[in-house]
């Protein structure tokens, strides 16, 4: 595979997007990650009430984020908020007070960053592949890969590309 200008890359994202539309089997797929999360929200409100059903939905994120603001709020770091991914942003208080240790309390008694990964991960990979069978499997369908290509031999020339890929001085692409 010969080495691929940026815009390659994000034409490859965008490819992605379009294959990744939620099916019926989504919850199938994600059954033992949705089993699991189950698992470790017991006795944890709201996340044990709202994986009950093994859905996720975006209301439920809601009252997911309204939770960890809540539990920001009790331990006393008032103006947190969640961002759409589902990261926690906290606000450094003026006192010089750390909030890294409530930030990590509210996300363990919340489950809220797990969930909205877990939302995300359902939503953009509805078979839950693994990333390279993502990618291979949408790139074939929309022609931008030569025909006979196994997987296997697409990942190997994915992480020699990625070795050789020009990269800015700050080692991003």
């Amino acid at each position: 595979m010969r080495p691929r200008p940026p815009f390659v890359l994000l034409a490859c994202i965008f490819a992605l997007s379009a294959c990744s539309a939620q099916t019926d089997a989504v919850q199938e797929a994600y059954k033992s990650v949705l089993d699991g999360l189950v698992r470790d929200a017991q006795g944890l409100e709201p996340a044990s009430s709202l994986l009950e059903d093994r859905k996720i939905t975006e209301e439920e994120l809601k009252e997911l984020d309204a939770a960890f603001i809540s539990c920001m709020d009790n331990l006393g770091f008032p103006g947190s908020s969640v961002t759409l991914a589902g990261e926690g942003e906290v606000p450094i208080p003026t006192d010089g007070r750390d909030s890294g240790q409530a930030y990590q309390d509210c996300q363990k008694a919340t489950m809220a960053s797990i969930i909205h990964s877990t939302f995300w991960d359902m939503r953009t990979n509805p078979e839950n592949l693994s990333q390279d069978e993502a990618i291979f499997r949408c790139l074939k369908r929309f022609d931008m890969l030569d025909p006979n290509l196994s997987l296997d031999e697409f990942s190997r020339e994915e992480d020699e590309w990625m070795k050789t890929a020009p990269r800015r001085e700050d080692g991003l692409f």
